[in-house]
């Protein structure tokens, strides 16, 4: 067991590495110079060459990257922005909340509307109901989020006046957000719910428990939703992650003060250590989620450590 999670920590490590060096070979492809950005086409050739050294793109990416991950590691990486004072893990530490705030708002979201929904489809199988919900979720699937959200926007708040679309993270802002960012998880959640269901259906105890003369309800309810509910359960823990970094165009749209609204500002603004930290941020999310998985099938499933893989 040990052996199997060292290799899945070194996995880890080398996919945290790779996409810190990746995206710092995207960042200096960027179109335009991002001195001329900071300092306007009237600047003096020698302060040019002084602030391309002082944010480092006189180096080569690994030498980027180690400086990046030196003052990471250090707690004294700072915005590649002049005067170089601002810290940036203190405003990651600020603006993470509020987005890990906002992605299980949407879990709740999904999972409170996909399971109903999916069950009621499972029982209404081949009827206009079943047809009715899986079009729903075909739809959420099929929107992107960059549409509905503006859709939101125009129907709750300029026609109805019911909801306000931007502000500080409270209860009623964070509604359309969570709705925007929750709903293609929903429609996937539901869908699968449906086929698990359908497939728990046919086992035999399902039979059996019918055969005993339990309730059509108490058989649903206990017997197969219960049991249908495990894979269902096990991907939304692995769309955490994904729903974290689906976030971004969420948060711009509602101007949401998180991880993604900092994200874009950086990416605008060619601070190339905040970008760099939130991607990694986001990835380390990501691949941690999947490297607890990882290790939890490897408890349950002795396979799963001998491959590697699981078989």
């Amino acid at each position: 067991m040990s052996r199997f999670f060292l290799g899945r920590l070194a996995s880890t490590l080398v996919s945290l590495a790779g996409v810190t060096l990746i995206v710092t070979l995207f960042l200096n492809f960027i179109p335009g110079d991002p001195i001329e950005v900071m300092l306007g086409e009237q600047a003096e050739q020698v302060d040019r060459e002084a602030l391309r050294a002082a944010i480092g793109l006189d180096r080569s990416a690994p030498e980027q990257v180690w400086i990046f991950v030196r003052d990471l590691t250090s707690g004294e990486l700072r915005t590649s922005l002049p005067p170089f004072q601002t810290k940036v893990l203190p405003r990651i530490a600020e603006k993470m909340p509020r987005t890990i705030l906002l992605a299980v708002v949407s879990v709740l979201f999904a999972v409170l509307l996909a399971i109903p929904l999916g069950v009621y489809s499972a029982r209404k199988r081949g009827k206009a109901g079943d047809h009715a919900a899986m079009l729903f979720s075909l739809t959420g699937v099929s929107l992107p989020r960059a549409w509905f959200g503006p859709l939101l926007i125009l129907v709750f708040v300029v026609q109805l006046d019911w909801l306000p679309a931007l502000g500080e993270p409270g209860p009623t802002t964070i509604v359309l957000p969570a709705l925007t960012l929750g709903l293609a998880m929903m429609a996937m959640l539901s869908r699968m719910t449906r086929a698990s269901v359908l497939d728990v259906d046919r086992e035999d105890f399902v039979t059996t428990a019918r055969a005993k003369g339990l309730s059509e309800r108490t058989v649903v309810w206990r017997h197969i939703v219960r049991n249908a509910l495990i894979p269902v359960i096990t991907i939304v823990g692995l769309q955490f992650g994904t729903l974290l970094a689906g976030a971004i165009v969420t948060e711009k749209i509602f101007n949401w003060p998180g991880m993604g609204t900092l994200l874009l500002t950086a990416i605008q603004q060619r601070d190339y250590n905040t970008v760099r930290a939130c991607v990694l941020l986001f990835t380390t999310l990501y691949v941690g989620v999947n490297l607890l998985t990882d290790l939890a099938y490897g408890l349950v499933d002795p396979r799963v450590r001998v491959g590697g893989t699981a078989r």
